[in-house]
Order: C-alpha cells, then sequence, then structure tokens
C-alpha cells in the first residue's frame, strides 16, 4: 500500500510538459520581408528538450528562460544541420524565431508567428 502510495504521489507532483501550436505568418531577410505560406510550427517540451517542427524538419534545443521566469519562453537551437537559432514565444502568443544560415553570405531570417499553447 505505501508503494502505491509513493508511485500516485511521484505521478502527480510531476509537473506537465508544455507545447505551443503556432502558424508563422512572415518572414524578413535584410530588409525584405514577404509572408510565409505552411507556416504550421510546433513547439514541445520533451524533457530537458525543445524540440521545434517546422517545414516537416525537427529541431532540438533548450530553454533559457520560461514564461514564469523571464515572461517568456525562449529556446536556442545550436547548430543542427543548416542553421542555428532563437524561438521566443511571450505570453500575449506572440512568436518571433531567428534563424541563423551560415553561408555566402551567411544570413539571418526573423519569422513572426502567433502562437497558441501553456507551458513554459
Amino acid at each position: 500500500m505505501k508503494t502505491v502510495f509513493f508511485l500516485i504521489a511521484a505521478l502527480s507532483a510531476s509537473p506537465a510538459l508544455a507545447a505551443f501550436d503556432c502558424n508563422v505568418f512572415q518572414t524578413c531577410n535584410a530588409g525584405d520581408c514577404q509572408p510565409f505560406e505552411d507556416g504550421a510550427m510546433l513547439i514541445k517540451q520533451s524533457g530537458d528538450v525543445w524540440t521545434v517542427s517546422i517545414m516537416g524538419e525537427t529541431y532540438e534545443g533548450y530553454e533559457t528562460t520560461t514564461m514564469d521566469a523571464g515572461g517568456e519562453l525562449s529556446v536556442v537551437l545550436p547548430p543542427q544541420g543548416p542553421l542555428s537559432g532563437l524561438v521566443s514565444v511571450y505570453p500575449n502568443g506572440d512568436l518571433l524565431f531567428t534563424v541563423h544560415v551560415p553561408g555566402e553570405p551567411s544570413m539571418a531570417i526573423v519569422a513572426y508567428g502567433l502562437c497558441a499553447g501553456e507551458g513554459g
């Protein structure tokens, strides 16, 4: 009976993992802004890692702050494949997604959107 009690207590004490369904509606690069099609983005907590899925690709990142601690969810994406970046989700649902792409020349792309969800 004690084992069952401790198992229930442990399970109920674990925090729910956060997730945000987002839509990117515009991207800007070198001052040129364009509407963005197929902008569905899922930002999801998976243990200590956050996954950011967009356009059929999934990237892993690490939170630098949460809404509870800093007023926004901030996830840094270390270099993976062709990019690195930063995702910020604000309490009002605003999304900023900055992507850094190495190359000749290297580029920074800023994506704007809106999110719905909880956590962080």
